[in-house]
């Protein structure tokens, strides 16, 4: 009875411990991406012209389209997008059929001790084409790194259905996924299926 009465106390001190050891491998001092630089001016042109041109307004809702984009245009779009989220930046690969994507995020200002070292959320993936009825159900991650923990694959497949699982508890990011109907990722560029629904812009 006592040996037991010890486990019990002790299991959720470790469970506690290991949280916290998983939580301090995951954040390291210093990003895996350097900082980017602003875009230049004929870069913005372009990210304006990939926005305009792929502008679903002229769409039906319930119409499908697909768009296609190079390695260099992703890339632009990543930048442009790292700097409306805050992230210190992100770079897309593509090689044999696979995306690779490597992102670095400063959460500095959202650790308990950020007042004496930065921190850095450093998130690195390789992902497969998908299809179905939804392309993020159907997200095919061959391999996931955060900081300095690589996921073993059985992971990986539960940790996407969790993240899919609680997207589908809101309704409006649901139906958001659901436009999503295939990625496809090619030499030569990703060519991503969707079906509009002007209905959800609304609504997101």
């Amino acid at each position: 009875m006592t040996l037991l009465l010890r486990l019990c106390l002790i299991t959720p001190f470790l469970l506690l411990l290991g949280m916290f050891a998983v939580f301090a491998l995951c954040i390291e001092s210093s990003p895996r991406v350097a900082e980017q630089a602003q875009l230049s001016s004929a870069n913005i042109t372009r990210v304006k012209q990939i926005l305009r041109q792929h502008k679903p307004g002229n769409l039906r809702s319930g119409e499908t389209k697909t768009i296609t984009l190079s390695e260099k245009e992703l890339n632009l779009l990543a930048s442009h997008l790292a700097g409306r989220l805050n992230s210190v930046g992100a770079v897309l690969k593509i090689k044999e059929g696979l995306l690779a994507l490597k992102t670095s995020w400063d959460i500095s200002a959202f650790l308990p001790y950020k007042n004496q070292a930065a921190g850095y959320l450093n998130i690195e993936a390789v992902v497969g084409s998908s299809s179905g009825d939804s392309a993020i159900k159907g997200l095919n991650i061959h391999s996931l790194r955060v900081g300095q923990i690589s996921f073993p694959t059985i992971f990986i497949d539960p940790l996407v259905k969790f993240a899919t699982e609680r997207i589908a508890a809101v309704p409006a990011l649901q139906d958001g996924g659901e436009m999503i109907q295939t990625l496809d990722i090619r030499a030569e560029g990703v060519a991503l299926t969707y079906k509009w629904r002007a209905d959800l812009i609304e609504t997101i």
